[in-house]
């Protein structure tokens, strides 16, 4: 995640972590089951060791993103 100005200001601010996570999608930001669901389509690992280290916070009432740790809450990466 590259800490621009927005963002600066957002954690100035003392904004949510949501906040800042949403802000930073808009940005460009990939989270990391995005980025390990390209390594699965490179061959570089599998479906099952992306979702082990990722969670879909989705599923815990956070938008805009997944984040290290847990397993099992998936959603399978897009066809393609």
């Amino acid at each position: 995640m590259v800490v621009d100005e927005p963002i600066r200001a957002m954690v100035l601010a003392r904004a949510s972590s949501g906040e800042i996570r949403r802000q930073a999608t808009r940005a460009g930001m990939k989270s990391l089951r995005e980025d390990g669901r390209r390594l699965v389509r490179d061959g570089q690992t599998t479906l099952g060791e992306v979702l082990r280290v990722t969670k879909d916070e989705r599923a815990n009432g956070v938008e805009g993103g997944e984040a290290a740790t847990g397993a099992g809450q998936a959603t399978p990466p897009p066809a393609g």
